[in-house]
């Protein structure tokens, strides 16, 4: 069975409210009782702690992190995506973070700023943006152009994940072809990668990408365990599922090209 790492949630009202997101093996810490949970087939069980342990001694080696298996590698993308021609198609990529985020990345600015600089560190050339909303930008409205939201958006491979970016920003939470990796910008399979213990990303938006209320982590510059932040489940497949979690969690913070060179 699977499991996406532990999960911390303020009080167990706001576990209860997302138990049916979280598959079973899933832990969970719930920091008004200092309690973890262990997701089982028809709920939660108590896992019962030990001795207390003061800090003075240095930190044990954590056990190994599981991480999801991933199905072989198909080479053909399905019918139902449309493959561009090589590099030459117009395209917009969609790359990951290095390392996962809290919800304290110094504001959408801030976010914005770690895709660019790890973009350019990676050698690519274009403008790249965190898929985040925040009270002054909808996600919806990064990519500004209107032919630039009708090409197919590609991982590093150049690879389809979506026919468009309307086709994320549609309404539907924006699933994406599973067979197809995301890749972070220092060239990680995110979905199999350690780094990320846990296959949720932040993106503070509804369904079609728009901000709707205050489950921004503070603006994206908090990383309290007292304050939520809307993210989406990866093994869910989709990029804008709708669940809350505390900004404490570090989670997956993806960034979109948002714009393309056409010839």
């Amino acid at each position: 069975s699977d499991s996406s790492g532990t999960v911390v949630y303020k009080n167990v009202d706001s576990l209860l409210q997302v138990s049916h997101n979280l598959p079973v093996g899933t832990l969970a810490y719930v920091t008004d009782q200092e309690a973890i949970y262990l997701r089982v087939r028809d709920g939660w069980r108590t896992i019962q702690l030990g001795r207390f342990i003061p800090n003075q001694q240095p930190p044990t080696q954590p056990n190994p992190i599981s991480v999801i298996p991933r199905p072989k590698r198909i080479t053909e993308i399905p019918k139902t995506i449309v493959q561009p021609n090589s590099l030459t198609s117009p395209a917009l990529h969609l790359m990951a973070l290095d390392k996962p985020m809290a919800g304290s990345m110094r504001g959408i600015r801030g976010a914005d700023y770690e895709c660019h600089r790890q973009a350019r560190r990676s050698g690519l050339t274009g403008t790249y943006r965190a898929f985040l909303s925040s009270d002054t930008q909808n996600l919806n409205s990064i990519i500004y152009y209107s032919r630039d939201r009708q090409i197919p958006i590609v991982n590093a491979k150049n690879q389809v994940l979506f026919n468009s970016w309307n086709e994320i920003t549609n309404g539907s939470g924006a699933f994406f072809n599973d067979d197809i990796s995301i890749y972070s910008f220092d060239g990680r399979d995110i979905m199999s990668d350690g780094q990320w213990p846990q296959k949720i990303i932040w993106h503070g938006s509804n369904g079609k990408g728009e901000f709707i209320d205050n489950k921004l982590c503070s603006k994206w510059d908090s990383g309290s365990a007292d304050i939520m932040g809307r993210a989406s489940s990866l093994l869910k497949h989709k990029l804008l599922d709708q669940e809350e979690y505390t900004c404490n969690n570090a989670f997956i913070v993806l960034c979109i090209e948002n714009s393309a060179r056409h010839n």
